[in-house]
C-alpha cells in the first residue's frame, strides 16, 4: 500500500496522469515521454513503452496496439495524448476499433 502512495505521489509531482488511465489509452510515445521524465526513478515506463512499440511492430497483434501515441502513424494522422484521452473516454483506444467490421466474416 506504501508503496502504491509513493508511486501516485511521484507521478502528481510530475505532472503525469494516473496509471490507469495510462494503461488505458497511451501508446508507446506517450510512455517514453513519461519514461524520460522519471528516467533515474522508475525503467517501468521504459519497459512497458519498449514492449508496447514491439506490439506495434507484429503482424500479430498490431491491431491491439494504443492509438495515442502510437509510433508508426504517420505525422499527418497521429493522435496525440490529448486527443487520445478523449477518444478514449468515449469508447475507441486501440487500432482494430478505427476498422469496419465485415459483417459477414466478423474480420476487418
Amino acid at each position: 500500500m506504501f508503496y502504491s502512495k509513493l508511486m501516485i505521489a511521484k507521478l502528481r509531482n510530475s505532472n503525469i496522469p494516473n496509471l490507469n488511465d495510462l494503461f488505458k489509452h497511451a501508446g508507446c510515445k506517450i510512455w517514453q515521454t513519461y519514461g524520460n521524465r522519471l528516467k533515474t526513478k522508475s525503467q517501468m515506463f521504459h519497459s512497458y513503452s519498449q514492449m508496447l512499440s514491439l506490439n506495434e511492430e507484429s503482424r500479430e497483434s498490431w491491431l491491439t496496439a494504443p492509438i495515442s501515441g502510437h509510433t508508426l502513424s504517420p505525422d499527418l494522422f497521429r493522435i496525440t495524448e490529448e486527443d487520445g484521452f478523449y477518444v478514449g473516454h468515449n469508447g475507441i483506444t486501440h487500432v482494430l476499433q478505427l476498422f469496419g467490421e465485415c459483417y459477414f466474416t466478423g474480420g476487418i
